[in-house]
């Protein structure tokens, strides 16, 4: 499992891009942007207190700024050669053709129509921990985590927020949506986070396409939180 979210990070999720090969993935000789020697050195600071300027939080388990910038600064990708690359701050094409330029493996991450697109996610410490690990498996977890995706340029305003809750070891996956053991509708399953259950969609303006998940909906069984969590 761990693998998996190796290959789509927290970014993806509303994606169905093809994984990256690894052997695609080799560090940058000629760094414009930063000091080579520094961007590996980046790697092993970890930051657990605070915003860091990518737009992470841990220790609150929030992250507020730019989409690109939650994976250029998640955790999961710490043995990748984009970990940690300087952040984006609005700089347009250019910032994404240089990045492309060393990293190419990264149009498998997200496509650059979405270079200006926002995004604030929170979650608890079942799903990520406050010094940001991941567990083995949310199933059982009590883990929940909520996805805001802003987008307002050229005219072009929309948004997409999403809540999703761990499975339980009880529940199942039928015709696409998953069920509790009484055969009550808990929400929608994906391939691409298996053991989270979609219970909350609410959209404004145009959703792209490029959202996997861009239907309003409601879970039956509850859109929140608690309903979900198993007793300790």
């Amino acid at each position: 499992m761990k693998q998996l979210y190796v290959l789509i990070g927290l970014t993806l999720v509303f994606m169905a891009f093809t994984s990256c090969e690894t052997d695609q993935m080799t560090a940058p000789e000629n760094v414009t942007t930063l000091d080579q020697a520094a961007f590996k050195n980046s790697k092993a600071d970890k930051k657990m207190t605070g915003f860091d300027q990518w737009g992470y939080n841990w220790n609150a388990h929030h992250f507020n700024g730019y989409l690109i910038n939650a994976v250029l600064g998640d955790f999961l990708f710490i043995d990748y050669p984009h970990y940690q690359y300087p952040p984006y701050t609005g700089e347009g094409m250019p910032y994404w053709d240089e990045l492309v330029g060393y990293f190419d493996y990264f149009v498998y991450f997200m496509p650059p129509e979405l270079l200006d697109c926002k995004l604030v996610m929170h979650w608890n410490e079942k799903l990520i921990s406050n010094e940001g690990v991941y567990p083995e498996k949310w199933m059982d977890s009590n883990g929940w985590i909520t996805f805001h995706f802003m987008y307002d340029k050229d005219n072009e305003k929309w948004s997409h927020f999403r809540r999703m809750v761990a499975a339980r070891s009880t529940d199942y996956v039928e015709n696409g949506m998953w069920y509790n053991k009484d055969g009550i509708e808990l929400g929608v399953a994906t391939d691409v986070w298996p053991e989270l259950i979609i219970n909350q969609v609410i959209n404004t303006g145009d959703v792209p396409y490029l959202f996997y998940r861009t239907d309003p909906y409601r879970s039956p069984y509850s859109p929140g939180y608690g309903k979900y969590k198993l007793n300790d």
